[in-house]
């Protein structure tokens, strides 16, 4: 292949080129969302749903936190049966996902495969996927949020202290990564 400079088609090239790239990238962050975990998981509660506390959404982040909360929660034997339900559901809900999820993903790797690859055929692959797993998600979400409305004022107080500690490390982390974003821009004179 022979590059050249100055023609008319080249900034349309890389412009096209650029826009493809992004797509290929939005592409693959879809996928990668399709499989964030559903419910309680371990780890320090900076991975999924870090981006949708930062916007107010607790959603995503609350099964976590509960799970960490889970020994300074002293729950009752009502609220270890709701507990136990919920994990059990949200568990059970990332398994039924997993086949989609996979499919997708091969979807993905097969078009990227190619020398010129059908990004339109891997959106609509996910787009059924990720719309039944948010579905999925919301009604976890839901028995969360139930298990949380039944805790006692001071249940509820350990939440909002992980709660708020979760923010706070929240912006601390978007607000450093802005900082370096604004060096890098500096830097670089753009």
């Amino acid at each position: 292949m022979t590059l050249t400079t100055n023609t008319a088609s080249t900034p349309r090239r890389g412009r096209l080129a650029a826009a493809l790239a992004l797509l290929a990238f939005s592409a693959v962050g879809g996928i990668a969302a399709l499989q964030l975990p559903v419910g309680p998981m371990a780890g320090d509660g900076l991975g999924p749903g870090m981006d949708a506390m930062h916007d107010g959404d607790i959603g995503p982040m609350l099964p976590r936190v509960l799970e960490s909360a889970k020994a300074s929660l002293n729950l009752d034997a009502q609220q270890r049966l709701l507990w136990d339900s919920a994990a059990a559901q949200s568990k059970a809900a990332r398994e039924a996902a997993r086949p989609s999820r996979r499919q997708v993903k091969d979807a993905l790797v097969a078009e990227l495969a190619k020398a010129e690859p059908d990004l339109k055929r891997v959106v609509g692959a996910a787009d059924p996927v990720s719309f039944e797993n948010q579905a999925e998600r919301r009604k976890l979400r839901d028995l969360w949020l139930d298990l949380y409305a039944g805790f006692s004022p001071e249940q509820k107080a350990v939440v909002r202290d992980l709660l708020r500690d979760r923010f706070d490390r929240t912006e601390a982390f978007h607000d450093r990564m802005r900082a370096q974003l604004q060096q890098r821009r500096g830097a670089s004179g753009g």
